[in-house]
């Protein structure tokens, strides 16, 4: 029986463990569609979020975003960026270029604010963004605005494949868990609210 070398043997495991972060990226999507069953059933707050209309987990009952929210993003180094791209008028970003959904961060009686960008529907366009700025399926961002008195503040400005408000809490604020998905590295990170924005708490192979 011939020997295996040890470029076949490289190659055997790089495959073996393309297989499996492939199985464990089908078992994430998988959890966050459960968790969109789940919390449909239940007539609940949604609370896993995924790139919008490609294959994730998209906004189930966007949220008109309001008119106070648009100041406030235009301050976002990554709005920023992405107005000076467009030449646009960095005082304005347009709110087509996002959707929103209500979450719960802390009071009940507040609405706190899920932020995605907004993708083109139909077509093979999915993966481009209505903006232009946030095309490609992987790494969208992800804004979380918290309520602030009669107004906002961003309290998380991240970029992930995906997103899940948690049950666990820090300073009464529940945690938020973000995850990374690619062909050979899963990497998943909690962060938690400082009193002001939510901040590192945990990361295993974070990008």
């Amino acid at each position: 029986m011939p020997m295996r070398t040890c470029q076949n043997q490289r190659a055997t495991k790089t495959r073996v463990k393309g297989q499996y972060f492939t199985f464990i990226a089908v078992i994430f999507v998988s959890l966050l569609a459960m968790a969109q069953d789940t919390v449909k059933s239940n007539e609940h707050e949604q609370s896993g979020f995924g790139r919008e209309q490609v294959g994730f987990v998209p906004i189930r009952q966007p949220f008109p975003i309001p008119q106070g929210v648009l100041p406030v993003m235009r301050k976002d180094q990554v709005v920023v960026r992405c107005l000076k791209s467009k030449d646009s008028n960095p005082g304005q970003p347009p709110t087509q270029w996002f959707v929103a959904a209500t979450i719960h961060l802390h009071d009940p009686d507040e609405n706190d604010l899920l932020i995605m960008p907004r993708m083109l529907a139909g077509g093979q366009d999915l993966d481009k963004s209505v903006s232009g700025c946030w095309d490609g399926m992987k790494n969208s961002p992800f804004w979380i605005l918290r309520r602030v008195g009669r107004g906002y503040a961003v309290a998380l400005s991240e970029s992930a494949d995906g997103l899940e408000i948690l049950s666990t809490r820090s300073r009464e604020f529940r945690d938020i868990g973000l995850a990374w998905l690619s062909q050979d590295a899963l990497g998943t990170e909690i962060m938690k609210f400082d009193g002001k924005r939510y901040v590192r708490f945990k990361c295993a192979d974070c990008p």
